[in-house]
């Protein structure tokens, strides 16, 4: 059985390890794109989210609009 604390982060380190602000994490975790448990009035986010979310950073950010000239 896995240790809990190394399968899951607070929001704060969380979003160190994404590259995001803790406020937009909590967005991304709203939205669906990553992977979160509520405890309580806090998140836990899995790690592997996160992760993720850093090797992609573009998976929960809008796209540049595309200029036309």
């Amino acid at each position: 059985m896995q240790n809990l604390a190394t399968e899951y982060l607070s929001t704060t380190d969380a979003a160190i390890l994404a590259g995001v602000s803790a406020r937009h994490l909590v967005k991304l975790i709203v939205e669906g794109k990553i992977h979160a448990q509520k405890v309580g009035r806090n998140w836990l986010v899995s790690r592997e989210s996160a992760e993720a979310f850093s090797r992609h950073p573009t998976m929960g950010r809008p796209k540049s609009p595309i200029k036309q000239g």
